[in-house]
C-alpha cells in the first residue's frame, strides 16, 4: 500500500513538472516571439 502511494504522488510531481515546464517554455516562446515583432512595428 505505501508503494502504492510512492507511485502516485511521483505521478502527480512528474505531472506538476511538466505543466511547469511547458508553461515556462511557452512563455519563453512568447517573449521570443513577441519582443522582435514589437522592435518592428515600432519601426515602421
Amino acid at each position: 500500500m505505501e508503494f502504492l502511494t510512492t507511485i502516485k504522488q511521483n505521478i502527480y510531481l512528474q505531472a506538476g513538472l511538466v505543466c511547469i515546464g511547458s508553461y515556462i517554455s511557452f512563455l519563453a516562446s512568447k517573449i521570443i516571439i513577441l519582443k522582435p515583432i514589437n522592435s518592428w512595428f515600432r519601426k515602421t
